[in-house]
């Protein structure tokens, strides 16, 4: 089964790197940031998850997880290393909306 404009593009004579690249990744891209940037969230809050437990990175090392196990006795300074992770969550989300709407065809 075939779309329509890729039916038009091999009628008026494009090669098949030409309509790969012009039509079908053109088309995937938005979708692909989109993914990208929730996955990346989603591995920000794995590691701080796994971080806050003890099983992440080193304690020498800076962890957003290694950073709130550390203010677990102190309740007042937890909320900084929670506000960044948050922040950094919303961030990747915002831009990859914002990414979509830049690059899909359908919301213009």
């Amino acid at each position: 089964m075939s779309m329509p404009y890729v039916e038009a593009a091999r009628a008026v004579g494009c090669s098949r790197p030409r309509l790969i690249l012009t039509h079908l990744v053109r088309g995937l891209l938005p979708q692909l940031l989109l993914i990208t940037t929730i996955y990346a969230s989603g591995a920000v809050l794995a590691e701080a998850s796994l971080g806050y437990l003890g099983l992440g990175i080193a304690p020498p090392e800076p962890s957003w997880g290694n950073m709130l196990s550390d203010a677990r006795s102190y309740m007042t300074l937890a909320i900084f290393p929670g506000l960044g992770i948050t922040m950094m969550v919303l961030g990747f989300s915002f831009v990859g909306d914002g990414l979509r709407d830049l690059l899909d065809p359908h919301t213009r």
